[in-house]
């Protein structure tokens, strides 16, 4: 004789809960059409980590096996201590004002392009020639090489 011993599959179903029809996604509405009651029930949280106010970029940076082999040396946490000795050396601070005096040269000669546009300026200062549109435009392409050698210090 045998026996059947099947287990009886238990009830998955969820009267709180029941499986959604077509009707009811007809009918749904996202969080648009909450209340701001019910939206402050649910807070918005953001996965991963919080977004720093002045990030962090990576560079690359070629340095001797030597100096590498020191840096490294203390293994945890060298690039902190990296940055913390830069930031300490007054390196940040010589970089940022030549960034400046690059800025006010390309300023200047900014001006200077405007005022030989304008007849301000009819000759030139450093070679006593007239202003012609070729002095003008080698002005430009100074203004321009300046501007190009000063775009990867300064944000985007």
């Amino acid at each position: 004789m045998s026996v059947d011993l099947k287990i009886p599959s238990p009830d998955l179903t969820d009267p709180d809960n029941p499986e959604w029809t077509p009707a009811d996604f007809v009918r749904a509405t996202g969080p648009e059409g909450l209340s701001e009651a019910e939206l402050a029930a649910f807070p918005k949280t953001r996965r991963g980590r919080p977004k720093s106010a002045k990030p962090k970029r990576q560079v690359t940076v070629r340095l001797s096996q030597d100096a590498l082999r020191l840096i490294e040396a203390d293994k945890p946490g060298w690039n902190r201590r990296l940055e913390s000795a830069l930031m300490t050396s007054g390196v940040p601070a010589a970089v940022s004002n030549l960034i400046v005096a690059h800025r006010e040269m390309i300023a200047a000669l900014h001006q200077q392009i405007a005022d030989m546009e304008t007849g301000k300026v009819r000759v030139i200062a450093s070679g006593g020639q007239d202003v012609t549109a070729e002095s003008i435009a080698e002005t430009r392409t100074r203004a321009a090489r300046l501007e190009a050698t000063l775009y990867p210090y300064t944000p985007r």
